[in-house]
C-alpha cells in the first residue's frame, strides 16, 4: 500500500550517500525503461485482442 512504499522511500532517502547517486539514477533511469516497455506490451497485448475480436 501506499503507507509502505513511503516507508521505503524515506528509508533510502535517509541511507543514501554523495557516492550512491551516480549508480542509483542508472538503476533508476533501467527500472524506468523496463517499466515502460512492460506497459508498452501490456498496451499491444489489449490492441491485438480488440483487433481479434473486430475480425
Amino acid at each position: 500500500d501506499d503507507d509502505h512504499e513511503d516507508d521505503l522511500w524515506f528509508a533510502l532517502a535517509q541511507a543514501i550517500t554523495k557516492e550512491d547517486y551516480e549508480s542509483l539514477t542508472t538503476l533508476c533511469m533501467d527500472y524506468c525503461a523496463l517499466w515502460n516497455e512492460f506497459w508498452d506490451a501490456q498496451i499491444a497485448d489489449i490492441h491485438y485482442l480488440e483487433a481479434k475480436k473486430l475480425a
